[in-house]
């Protein structure tokens, strides 16, 4: 990884599992939710299009 690429992001102790404490060790996973995707792209542009014809 390039450093330029580099992103930290902080989570609340809330959010992670019971028990967790300084020193603990997690494993994070990341899972690419294609299905889901396509549907918020679908409503996303159901939204856009009645705006467009509401200026109309």
């Amino acid at each position: 990884m390039r450093p330029e690429e580099k992103v930290d992001f902080y989570l609340p102790l809330s959010e992670l599992p019971e028990g967790t404490v300084e020193g603990s060790i997690l494993e994070l996973r990341l899972e690419l939710k294609e299905n889901e995707k396509k549907a918020a792209k679908k409503r996303v542009g159901s939204l856009l299009d009645k705006l467009k014809n509401k200026k109309s």
